[in-house]
């Protein structure tokens, strides 16, 4: 079983923590998703519960102080897809990012029930970032 408190900090982030798992920081509760070559602070429970399935792993840390972090998630994270459409994203920020296939969505435990469809001329109005790979 991946232990991260064993690694974290004596790796680079890439090798260390596969994009998607969650780790929570067991010396302050905080909870944060490896995303972008870093962990990504999930800002509080609305924006977790906006994302992920409910029975979500979570692995622990001792402290991920060390551990290269990223700006956080948006406190408007959500799971959203157009009007018709296949592709599902991940808004961050106002930032559309494409989960490009339904294995990477699992990956992240994302919640499938919990996407949103938004009309098609917002969610082209909206910037496209980096794919979730």
């Amino acid at each position: 079983m991946f232990d991260p408190a064993s690694i974290i900090g004596n790796l680079p982030f890439h090798d260390a923590l596969p994009s998607g798992r969650q780790i929570k920081d067991e010396s302050n509760g905080a909870i944060y998703l490896s995303l972008d070559n870093g962990l990504r602070l999930i800002p509080n429970l609305n924006a977790w519960h906006a994302l992920f399935i409910n029975d979500a792993a979570q692995q622990h840390a001792p402290v991920v102080g060390d551990v290269h972090k990223g700006r956080p998630l948006g406190h408007d994270a959500a799971l959203i897809k157009g009007e018709g459409e296949g592709k599902v994203y991940l808004l961050d920020d106002g930032t559309r990012r494409w989960i490009v296939s339904p294995e990477v969505f699992n990956r992240f435990q994302f919640d499938w029930a919990k996407i949103r469809t938004v009309a098609n001329h917002e969610l082209n109005a909206m910037p496209e970032g980096n794919d979730i790979e």
